[in-house]
């Protein structure tokens, strides 16, 4: 099953988008406070 080893263009994007997010999360911990959320 190649279908299952790909991965949809929604589960990339929300990969990237919580990859993204969790590096600002951290970054702006150190920078300034922000509630995350």
């Amino acid at each position: 099953d190649d279908g299952r080893k790909l991965k949809t263009k929604e589960e990339l994007l929300a990969e990237e988008r919580d990859y993204k997010r969790r590096r600002m999360s951290y970054r702006g911990k150190k920078v300034k406070r922000t509630p995350v959320q």
